[in-house]
């Protein structure tokens, strides 16, 4: 699972506080993709920054910025930063969970896949 997609996940279970999920990691890969500046800019926008500072931070990269940077399309180290972080960094084996506290439901992750899927009697 990229980080990318932990930006777009919320708990299928409940309904309120159910974003953004909080992430275990057991294993992680890092799997080295072309550098496409545009990409990132255009993707930039749709981000939950905040979140994905905080996630990046939580894992252990204490120097990732918490705030995007002004100009942003010629900070070259930044955007590739971001790069490697959003697509190049794979969680492989952990578990997401429901950050709402009556809830606390947990996600599997497996093979870089989170099973977000809900067993019969959670529908």
């Amino acid at each position: 699972m990229r980080l990318l997609v932990h930006n777009l996940l919320m708990c299928n279970k409940c309904d309120k506080n159910n974003y953004p999920l909080k992430i275990e990691v057991n294993k992680s890969v890092i799997m080295e993709l072309e550098f496409k500046k545009d990409a990132i800019l255009k993707l930039i926008p749709k981000l939950d920054f905040e979140v994905l500072s905080n996630t990046v931070r939580e894992l252990g990269f204490k120097q990732f910025p918490k705030q995007i940077p002004p100009n942003v399309e010629q900070d070259l180290a930044f955007l590739k930063d971001l790069h490697r972080v959003l697509f190049e960094t794979h969680i492989m084996d952990g578990q997401l969970t429901c950050p709402n506290p009556s809830c606390k439901r947990n996600y599997p992750i497996t093979n870089g896949i989170p099973n977000m899927i809900l067993t019969e009697d959670e529908q």
